[in-house]
């Protein structure tokens, strides 16, 4: 975005290696802050709880509601940046495809926001002694938000290189077929006898002397 914008203006913009690492940087290290701290206030630890006196279940919960908070404070700041993003890829709707994968990072990143909307709700929604539907609705959402920016990103991307490769290919075979059909037009070479030299032994040789 920052490129394109400046180009319209015919300024000039250098983007380095830094300008691009940091966003990347200052989220990750935010994230391993808030979970160090984590650990270290309220780390958690299994439990066992009692449906019934002959059906117990297992859960890794924090002694205090120092847990709750933290796991807030993470969801709003990767919801943030998830927003950011999404704000990004709308502006960058625009450009060409051969210069951005906006419209496919784009696409991944609205699939994470429906699966946030629908699926935390649901996720919250069940009670604790359900832990089957508890534990399927969560490795579901892990499954899906991990795949579907895999897929959405690398399956176009593969699909764009084979009909690059493709597209190569008949140019390639269009350009030799030029080649062959002007070499086989091409008018026939003039012959002519040295003088001097009768017979059938007579040498031709071929005129111009290239």
């Amino acid at each position: 975005n920052k490129l394109f914008t400046a180009s319209r203006s015919c300024r000039r913009v250098q983007v380095r290696v830094q300008d691009v690492a940091m966003p990347l940087v200052v989220l990750l290290v935010a994230n391993i802050t808030i979970l160090i701290c984590w650990t270290l206030i309220d780390p958690l630890v299994y439990k066992r709880f009692e449906m019934m006196p002959w059906s117990t279940y297992g859960r890794c919960v924090g002694s205090s509601n120092a847990s709750n908070i933290l796991l807030i404070i993470v969801g709003v700041l990767n919801g943030v940046v998830l927003l950011l993003a999404l704000v990004q890829a709308w502006k960058a709707r625009n450009i060409s495809d051969e210069f951005s994968e906006t419209k496919i990072v784009g696409s991944a990143l609205y699939g994470w926001l429906q699966l946030l909307i629908v699926g935390v709700p649901v996720l919250f929604l069940i009670s604790d002694d359900n832990t089957t539907a508890r534990y399927f609705v969560l490795v579901a959402l892990i499954f899906l938000v991990s795949m579907s920016m895999l897929l959405i990103i690398f399956v176009p991307l593969f699909i764009q290189i084979r009909r690059a490769q493709v597209k190569q290919k008949v140019q390639v075979d269009s350009q030799s077929q030029q080649v062959i059909g002007s070499r086989s037009s091409a008018p026939p070479r003039k012959v002519f006898q040295i003088s001097g030299i009768h017979g059938n032994s007579a040498p031709k040789v071929p005129y111009p002397f290239w």
